[in-house]
């Protein structure tokens, strides 16, 4: 095996290497740390293995967070004689700030900076060992730095060719085109070299690398989106190990784009059940003109916690009725994915290897086309910190199929890099991935950027891992699919520090938490969103602000022990739309919710008027005809139940504003009829039901229930003495009782003004909390008339 230098670009085939005579180039090179120091003078001796005329050096270097305009690189050859090291007439090189950076500027610690060093005169090098040595110097401390283990190239003028298994040195700053197949060991790269497949390949060419070494800069470009790689001249990379220079948290400014042929009439859905223990699948689609008998297709929605699909073969197709080999084993819920893997791998980029780009930041992520084979992780990037944005392009994914991956990306490490890359990256899109399987104990996952994410397809995601959305800003997410985990206690979607965007059209199956709702959560709207086979369907772990559930199905086709379930101590503002929940518990722990959190359930089970609300004391039910509960004071009513389920503290979350306008010195009475549902309410522990009124901005009066269970009128009376125009009224229940001891029914409730009151606060005269009072009505004349009525209305009801 023989280490080559490419010095100029070109087609890589028609390019003559020169020899590289002594090579080191350190596998520590991913730490993150940026290396020694050559603002003091350093030297590294070497032994070529072979005499010649040495032309220079190629050399890792670092920064430190800085690399000021004027510094300067000064590397000369010596060699020793005479007792001491003397430099070698004309043999230097001095390579400013500019040459080093090539033509992009920006620099944070740590990266890998790969730089040619080549000579002012060549000069001639022997085998002898203790005879050569480096000399390098940084015009400045602090600026440049060796790369630990000191890695470098010593580069002759002799050349020599191409052979499998060589170690590969493309210089800095140099365009080479890829047009036929290569095998290397090493491949060490240089700033801003650029690696661009050939956009006509005449055959199928293959990249194999054992450990590819990405100088900051480097472009990996492989098609573009007018000329893409056809599947019949596939380009294939097998890469096995990636080193960045850093260590996931500094970004080195590398662009890929991976442009394949995309396949065609691969995916369809199920139109109905598919059950277990046959081989009948039917699809929505007609695929008989192009899926074919031997085909092996992937069927989303297993009834499984942790199995998430199976893979049958085709038997035969006819019209959209599928028959496989052999039975299947688990029932899958209609509307899943099935789609064709056998179709969908026919990419015209494939991805080999077990190589992960994790670590790197991408200034451009392009992937299209791409079939990713077992094991690789080379589609995890992460961003982080300083960026270039007049670089930085949207990232892109458009039909990506993987096989079995630990990972994928991008992601973010700290929200620090959103603030850093959220306008730079509007536009971003993935759309058409399907992944299969994942392997043990990594999570795949997606970072956008007021873009979209639409039709994302996850089979199993392995055990121990989770498919992930993080980061997601002022963006659309629709048609995702989510399997179980391979051990059925991780979650097939995990949705993390996600801000105003809205989810729709997504179904996930098995697993442990369903939607786990995971980092910052705020101004979300999730419509059509379904889950089953869950333990818990929708899993709220962090404070969860303004987000709203509409039209969605959780447990309906298979109930799960929770509909929702909540982490003690977060804080929760979530309302529930129209949805239907199928599973055990609506909500789970919501006691644990801090003071002042609710989950509303608005037309629960999409049956009109059934309306529950649960705090962090109790729980609120609507009452009356039509629903499961039809206690109401006034025939075909509604009202609303209140269980109070904590002996200490009341359950009073249901507090409302009415406006007064100026009633200052004028008696005013709020009533509404109460029901305890049974004595057991206050034989323990309790308070009786409260109506409380909390008028002139701070002074609290009350009234509350006698013990019985018949239907009381609650009626209070107050005279503000200030001109404060708006009441807050609560009503609040407390007991020990458990169950149907514990309900408490308010009915009718009715607001008195004084006689010859005209309410007015249309006039925006009335404000609290720097904005006018609500609602904003005038009500012209006199009100003395309807509250005569309704004041008799009590009268007649009290017997008076």
């Amino acid at each position: 095996m023989a280490t080559i230098f490419y010095k100029a670009g070109g087609a890589f085939s028609t390019l003559t290497p020169q020899k590289v005579v002594a090579f080191s180039w350190a596998p520590n090179m991913s730490e993150a740390s940026a290396g020694t120091d050559i603002g003091t003078v350093r030297t590294q001796e070497f032994t070529p293995n072979e005499a010649g005329d040495c032309e220079g050096v190629f050399i890792a270097l670092s920064t430190n967070g800085a690399f000021a305009a004027g510094t300067t690189v000064t590397v000369k050859l010596q060699q020793y004689s005479g007792g001491a090291w003397g430099d070698v007439a004309g043999a230097t090189v001095t390579a400013t700030q500019s040459d080093i950076l090539s033509t992009h500027s920006g620099y944070v610690a740590g990266y890998l900076m790969g730089h040619y060093f080549e000579l002012g005169t060549a000069a001639a090098v022997t085998t002898g060992a203790s005879t050569w040595r480096w000399w390098i110097q940084a015009s400045a401390s602090g600026q440049v730095y060796l790369r630990s283990g000191y890695s470098y190239g010593v580069v002759l003028t002799a050349t020599t060719s191409y052979s499998s298994g060589d170690n590969i040195v493309f210089r800095d700053g140099q365009v080479f085109t890829i047009d036929q197949s290569i095998t290397a060991t090493t491949v060490a790269t240089g700033v801003n070299t650029h690696l661009v497949w050939d956009s006509t390949p005449a055959a199928s060419y293959t990249l194999t690398v054992t450990s590819l070494y990405w100088s900051r800069d480097l472009r990996l470009e492989v098609g573009d989106s007018t000329n893409r790689i056809p599947y019949a001249q596939q380009a294939i990379i097998n890469i096995a190990n990636h080193y960045f220079g850093v260590n996931y948290a500094v970004p080195i400014q590398n662009e890929i784009s991976l442009y394949g042929e995309k396949p065609t009439s691969y995916y369809t859905t199920l139109a109905s059940n598919a059950a277990a223990s046959q081989k009948i699948i039917t699809t929505t689609d007609d695929m008989s003109a192009s899926w074919v008998a031997t085909d092996v297709i992937d069927v989303l929605g297993a009834n499984s916690l942790n199995v998430g699909y199976e893979s049958p073969t085709i038997s035969s197709i006819s019209g959209t009725s599928i028959t496989t080999v052999a039975n299947l084993t688990y029932l899958h819920y209609a509307d899943f994915v099935v789609w064709n893997f056998t179709r969908a791998s026919r990419c015209g980029i494939k991805l080999n290897g077990t190589g992960s780009m994790a670590g790197g930041q991408f200034h451009t992520w392009k992937v299209s086309g791409v079939f990713v084979d077992s094991g690789c992780v080379m589609l995890q990037c992460t961003s982080y910190g300083a960026i270039d944005t007049t670089r930085f392009t949207p990232y892109e994914i458009d039909t990506l199929i993987m096989q079995r991956t630990t990972t994928l990306g991008p992601n973010l490490v700290s929200y620090a890099a959103v603030t850093a890359v959220t306008t730079a990256m509007t536009g971003t899109h993935y759309q058409y991935i399907f992944m299969r399987q994942g392997d043990w104990g990594n999570s795949k996952g997606l970072t956008i950027f007021n873009g979209t994410i639409d039709h994302i397809y996850a089979g199993n995601l392995g055990a121990n891992a989770t498919f992930y959305i993080s980061y997601a800003l002022n963006s659309t997410i629709s048609n995702i699919q989510s399997g179980g985990s391979g051990s059925g206690t991780y979650d097939p979607l995990l949705l993390s520090n996600c801000v105003n965007c809205t989810f729709t059209d997504m179904r996930i199956c098995g697993g442990a938490g369903g939607y786990r709702i995971y980092g910052t959560f705020i101004l979300n709207t999730f419509t059509r969103c379904h889950s089953d086979k869950a333990t818990s369907n929708v899993s709220l772990t962090v404070n969860t602000i303004d987000t709203v559930f509409e039209d969605c199905e959780w447990g309906n086709k298979s109930a799960g022990t929770n509909n929702i379930d909540i982490t003690s101590s977060t804080y929760q503002r979530v309302i529930v739309k129209n949805c239907i929940l199928g599973s055990t518990n609506d909500v789970n722990n919501y006691s644990g919710m801090t003071l002042g959190s609710y989950i509303k359930i608005d037309t629960n089970d999409q049956v009109a008027n059934n309306h529950t609300c649960y705090f962090k004391y109790g729980v609120t039910q609507s009452t009356g005809a039509g629903l499961t509960d039809t206690t109401c004071h006034t025939a075909d009513g509604l009202a609303i139940r209140y269980k109070p389920e904590n002996s200490t503290n009341s359950l009073n979350d249901w507090q409302f504003t009415i406006p007064t306008g100026n009633i200052q010195n004028k008696t005013m009475i709020v009533g509404i009829w109460c029901k305890i549902a049974s004595a057991n309410y206050y034989s323990g522990t309790h308070q009786l039901p409260r109506l409380t009124i909390d008028y002139d901005d701070g002074t609290i009066t009350y009234v509350q229930a006698t013990e019985t269970t018949d239907w009381q009128l609650l009626q209070l009376p107050f005279t503000p003495i200030t001109a404060y125009g708006q009441i807050t009224v609560s009503l609040s229940a407390r007991t020990g009782a458990i169950t149907t001891n514990a309900y408490v029914y308010f009915d009718d409730i009715v607001v008195t003004y004084p006689t010859s009151h005209t309410l007015d606060s249309g006039s925006l005269d009335y404000w609290t909390d720097a904005l006018p009072m609500s609602p904003p009505i005038s009500l012209g004349g006199s009100t003395a008339s309807r509250q005569h009525i309704t004041l008799s209305r009590y009268l007649r009801a009290s017997g008076g």
